[in-house]
């Protein structure tokens, strides 16, 4: 495993890279190369909305996008 920390700018440039490189692909019948770009894409998305909501005491959410557990 390989941890790496970038600055929000290099996060962006290396999301928009990715983004491009799968964008031809379906869902269904991508190759597993493609599977592994989208793998990267959600890790960083999620690491990118975890920073932004670190601080935040109060973060609120549309209506229709709340499940109940």
């Amino acid at each position: 495993m390989i941890k790496l920390e970038l600055e929000t700018s290099e996060a962006a440039a290396v999301m928009q890279l990715l983004l491009k490189e799968q964008e031809n692909y379906s869902f269904e019948f991508a190759p597993a190369r493609i599977e592994v770009i989208r793998g990267v894409i959600n890790k960083l998305d999620d690491s990118y909305t975890d920073k932004l909501l670190e601080d935040k005491e109060d973060v609120l959410v549309p209506v229709g996008e709340v499940t109940e557990s």
